[in-house]
This record gives structure tokens, C-alpha cells and sequence, in this order.
């Protein structure tokens, strides 16, 4: 018979399932190749996102330990003492009991 290409399956009348782009499809799943548009290798759980201003501000070090910059540094520097603005100047460690959040805000770091 010609202009007959692809055969659609039969499918029995009241049944849920539907026929759609040639798939036998159970309805209100969707079809298994739903996404195949929208990602390349595979679809699988989504990039977790650095918080930009985190990663500004916080530097991780290799022992587990998060640097940070001193607060009290920036102005208002004309009546503190040499010996204090020296050690506002240099690097602070995040305590323990802020390092969960910030190991949130840097997943990769």
C-alpha cells in the first residue's frame, strides 16, 4: 500500500495510555525522552552556584580552615594605634561555628 510509512501500535479504546510521536505513552508521565533537548551528556541533578561574594571575601585553605579580612580596618584608622591597625591588617580565620554556612556558599572550593 503505498503512502503507508510507520504503523502506529494498537492502542485498546479507554485505555491510559496515548500515542504520541510513535511512543506508547502513559498518561501523566511523561515520555522517557522528555529532556533530551535541553542537556547534552544525560540529564542528571543541576550545578550547585558559588555565592559570588563569598568567593570574594573568603579564601579556603588546604587544612580545612576558611581565611577571612579583618573588620574595624577600612576608616577611622586616625585614632587607632599603629600596632592595632598592623594587626587589623592581616588575615582572620572564619570560627567554627560560621564555617557550615560558608562551605555552603563555596561548594567547590
Amino acid at each position: 500500500m503505498a503512502g503507508e510509512g510507520f504503523l502506529l501500535p494498537r492502542v485498546p479504546f479507554g485505555s491510559n495510555l496515548l500515542v504520541k510521536q510513535g511512543l506508547l505513552v502513559k498518561q501523566g508521565l511523561p515520555p522517557l525522552n522528555w529532556n533530551r533537548g535541553k542537556c547534552r551528556k544525560g540529564c542528571s541533578m543541576p550545578k550547585m552556584k558559588t555565592n559570588r561574594t563569598a568567593r570574594k571575601k573568603f579564601t579556603p585553605n588546604k587544612n580545612g580552615k576558611v581565611k577571612r579580612a579583618q573588620a574595624f580596618h577600612s576608616h577611622n584608622t586616625a585614632k587607632k594605634s599603629p600596632k592595632r591597625r598592623r594587626n587589623l591588617g592581616k588575615m582572620g580565620q572564619v570560627d567554627k561555628t560560621n564555617l557550615r554556612d560558608i562551605r555552603r556558599m563555596l561548594p567547590y572550593a
